[in-house]
């Protein structure tokens, strides 16, 4: 565009696969990559070549792209990732939506999938990042200059270490803090828009901007402050067999072989975001692994069931947390566990930290 006028544009006349383009991606060499529906164009001037699954391409529907330092074009598609070099074209899974691809600072190849999170490049193929707080919806990576990695999802915006991240990708199970930030945080939105590649940048004073659904964030990372400081947690009640049992500073509670139940409440005050703190512990002789402080109860579990039996297959794919490639199998989950539940009488589920099928169902 020149004083507000088009000089040109181009179109299915102009060679194009399809007039929805997705992303636009400009090359050293003056050309211009178009990602689309029914494939990807290579533009220069007066010319367009298209590239689509006959020439390898895992999906003709084209996102997310990326030129690394090595030079090799990177395509992120419905159906897994493709790198083009020397004129050809190597498909490598994952087999899903490629929302994201990112090479960062210290030349580490990172990719965001639509329903498993977050994968990192080892030189022959991607290895997932594992961790339980990791985000399986991503729709955009971008790094920042303290070494951070930032996710886009549809809860907000995720950060993570990015040493970390590496560590954690080589890694089968791991432990990778992952900051969440959220309208609690002067987000104008949580939902943090799927659509349009990228939709997240860095700026050339560092200064990182993310498109949402209620405008443009921008935000400069060097101005978050972190607190060190973990809130301590305190006991505020123990139940055994219903009853309530007093407690003071540094002492003891003495059970009986006949008390069968023990309940605690417990508490970590803190000012600052306190809806956000999220709990774990481990009862030592008992507890494998540790586990999360939820409980999930009967109430909300059928109230859930109804929510998702409302909603049509489509709609499901679209819940915040839950991965579409579960949508199909998620209601019938929750109507399991709501009729068990019911069946015997019990009132909460323990949730662990690998998910419902490790609970421990605690009260009755």
């Amino acid at each position: 565009m020149s004083r507000g006028s088009v000089l040109s544009s181009l179109s299915l006349a102009d060679g194009l696969p399809d007039d929805f383009v997705r992303s636009v991606l400009p090359d050293t060499d003056g050309s211009i990559w178009i990602g689309t529906r029914r494939g990807l164009a290579h533009w220069t001037v007066g010319h367009t070549d298209v590239l689509d699954h006959s020439d390898g391409l895992p999906s003709d529907l084209v996102g997310s792209l990326l030129r690394t330092s090595s030079g090799d074009l990177w395509i992120g598609t419905l159906h897994g990732a493709a790198r083009l070099r020397d004129k050809h074209i190597t498909a490598f899974a994952p087999d899903e939506a490629v929302t994201s691809l990112l090479q960062d600072r210290n030349g580490r190849l990172w990719l965001g999938g639509a329903s498993s999170g977050l994968y990192l490049w080892d030189g022959s193929l991607f290895r997932r990042v594992t961790a339980p707080a990791m985000p399986q919806q991503i729709f955009g990576l971008v790094d920042d200059d303290r070494g951070y990695l930032w996710i886009r999802t549809h809860s907000g915006l995720g950060r993570t270490n990015l040493g970390q991240a590496q560590a954690c990708a080589l890694e089968k199970h791991c432990e990778l803090p992952v900051r969440l930030f959220n309208t609690s945080d002067g987000l104008p939105s949580n939902d943090i828009f799927e659509q349009g590649h990228p939709g997240q940048l860095r700026g050339t004073d560092g200064t990182l901007y993310f498109a949402t659904r209620r405008g443009l964030v921008k935000i400069n990372s060097s101005a978050i402050q972190q607190n060190p400081a973990t809130p301590q947690p305190a006991i505020t009640r123990v139940l055994v067999d219903n009853r309530e049992r007093l407690i003071y500073d540094d002492s003891e509670i003495e059970l009986g072989p006949n008390d069968r139940r023990i309940t605690f409440s417990y508490i970590a005050p803190a000012f600052r975001h306190p809806g956000e703190i999220r709990y774990r512990y481990k009862l030592e002789g008992f507890d494998r692994d540790k586990i999360e402080g939820l409980h999930l109860a009967r109430e909300k579990v059928q109230r859930e069931k109804e929510r998702l039996w409302s909603l049509p297959l489509a709609a499901r794919r679209n819940v915040i947390g839950l991965p579409p490639n579960r949508a199909d199998v998620i209601l019938p989950g929750v109507v399991i566990l709501e009729r068990v539940m019911h069946a015997f009488g019990f009132d909460i589920l323990r949730v662990s930290t690998r998910g419902i099928r490790f609970a421990a169902l605690l009260e009755g």
